[in-house]
């Protein structure tokens, strides 16, 4: 049925937008002990600098960048526990979580297991980070091999997927120009985000809220209506409305169905379990009883009460009241008034 077929719609839609951004929100993947993930820091203190790296207990990591080497950093790296190799997922997203009261900069680095070439293959991504800021976010497809270590490298192939046969995960700052700190929190690894989920929501939100919202408008109509004709001898808000509406010449079933929100066939049924009559016939009957009325109690012309009674001409209202009363409007001015 329509108005329920609408609601149904409307929830469904709803739904679905929760589903599809709830569902396909991005799964997480945490580089830590419980994975299986062994984690190490390292700093250029055997290079006779002054840097500090120091895990903090809630796993977290302090990073203190020195002046006294050329070349100063302090890093963390993750290997797995087992010492095998590891793989991700080339869609996904690394995502570093940090907290940072200075400006600084961080070299990313997936280190890869390579048969060929000199030292192990490298994917290197620097990032800026500035203060306040608590996220880093990199698609892996934005790591590539420094040029400078292929020339170093002349063997190894520059062409290798970064995905599998993984050594370790890599995190070194590099530079810390100013005083402050600079924690490392988490590391994790989502999958890319689907760009059209937000839109996706947002249209089937709308489109769920926009059934629902016109079938309650749709119902007020009807209560609305009901209320016209408290004192009606029918306390059917339906058939209230019917008896308020026949009159007009622009009265139909599908004006009656699109204001009331019901379908043709359940305005149709709705009236034959009240009145015993579909709405054409029910329509027709409100139509010639008043006319009766009126060519009994009023001198108005013929025509005049062909409008009045909702007729759309003088012919389809003597055709009708013929058909009904087996008179003419005119006759039966006549029979009643004699």
């Amino acid at each position: 049925m329509k108005s329920k077929a609408g609601k149904i719609i409307g929830i469904v839609a709803i739904v679905f937008a929760f589903v599809n951004y709830f569902l396909f929100n991005p799964a997480l993947f945490e580089l830590n002990e419980n994975n299986g993930f062994r984690i190490g820091v390292y700093d250029d203190s055997d290079e006779g600098g002054n840097s500090t790296i120091t895990q903090l207990e809630n796993h977290g990591y302090e990073v203190s960048i020195g002046n006294t080497y050329s070349y100063p950093f302090a890093g963390i790296y993750f290997q797995k526990i087992d010492s095998t190799l590891f793989f991700v997922d080339e869609g996904q997203v690394l995502n570093l979580e940090l907290t940072s009261e200075v400006n600084a900069k961080i070299q990313l680095e997936f280190v890869k297991f390579q048969v060929t070439g000199n030292r192990p293959f490298s994917y290197h991504r620097f990032v800026e980070v500035e203060p306040g800021q608590t996220t880093i976010s990199v698609p892996l497809e934005h790591f590539s091999t420094p040029p400078w270590w292929l020339e170093q490298n002349p063997t190894a192939k520059g062409d290798e997927l970064l995905a599998s046969d993984l050594i370790s995960f890599n995190i070194e700052v590099k530079n810390i120009p100013d005083q402050g700190e600079l924690k490392i929190d988490h590391v994790t690894f989502t999958t890319k985000e689907n760009k059209f989920k937000y839109s996706l929501t947002a249209i089937f939100i709308a489109i769920g809220f926009l059934f629902l919202f016109i079938r309650r408008e749709k119902n007020r109509v009807i209560e609305n209506n009901s209320e016209v004709i408290n004192n009606d001898e029918h306390h059917d808000p339906i058939v209230n409305y019917v008896h308020n509406k026949f009159s007009s010449g622009s009265f139909s079933v599908n004006f009656a169905s699109e204001e009331l929100g019901l379908s043709v066939e359940e305005l149709n049924t709705l009236l034959q379990n009240k009145t015993g009559m579909n709405f054409r016939d029910y329509v027709k009957e409100l139509r010639v009883k008043k006319a009766q009325k009126l060519l009994k109690e009023t001198d108005e012309k013929a025509f005049e009460i062909a409008f009045l009674c909702g007729f759309n001409s003088s012919a389809s209202f003597s055709q009708t009241f013929k058909a009904a009363t087996g008179l003419t409007p005119n006759d039966y001015r006549k029979s009643s008034s004699s």
